[in-house]
């Protein structure tokens, strides 16, 4: 007669994935701990920025309230492969701020946490680390009172110090 033994503790997988989520929410806290919540103006009514206005998959032309400030920490994971343990995530923690109506700045750094087991082609990491720094710089070309339309010329460059997908030291520039 078998005789099955039952583990109490969560899978690996779980355990993982609750890192990855302590890590951002730590990252998240220590950052809104030190530049301060967003404050927003009071605005009229007619008023509609545009930036969001679509989701996160594709952004508007407007950059924000003249003096606004905000923190955005923006959140990339990916889990499982066909063999192996995998999970990885990256958090890009970018303070915004509004010089101007028609000019908008954002930038920070990323942090990064691999969990990675028994996958071919990879080795094998658990580790989480300060990878990089990105920034996105934004102003409108053609405002949309005179016209009917508005364009926004974004520059967004950026730079990795570990590979997205395995995390091995890289040098990466983007822009």
């Amino acid at each position: 007669m078998r005789s099955t033994k039952h583990d109490a503790s969560p899978p690996r997988f779980k355990r993982g994935l609750r890192s990855i989520f302590l890590l951002a929410a730590c990252a998240t806290l220590v950052f809104v701990s030190l530049f301060g919540v967003a404050e927003a103006d009071d605005t009229t009514f007619y008023e509609l920025e545009t930036k969001y206005i679509f989701g996160n998959f594709t952004v508007g032309s407007s950059t924000g309230i003249e003096g606004e400030r905000a923190f955005e920490p923006e959140t990339q994971a990916n889990f499982g492969k066909r063999d192996g343990h995998y999970g990885v995530g990256q958090t890009a923690l970018e303070y915004e701020y509004t010089p101007t109506q028609y000019v908008q700045i954002e930038f920070g750094p990323t942090v990064s946490y691999y969990n990675i087991r028994g996958v071919s082609g990879l080795d094998d990491m658990n580790s989480g680390s300060l990878n990089g720094f990105e920034a996105d710089l934004r102003t409108v070309l053609v405002d949309r009172n005179p016209s009917p339309f508005a364009v926004t010329l974004s520059v967004e460059p950026e730079f990795h110090s570990r590979d997205e997908t395995s995390g091995v030291k890289v040098v990466n520039y983007g822009l």
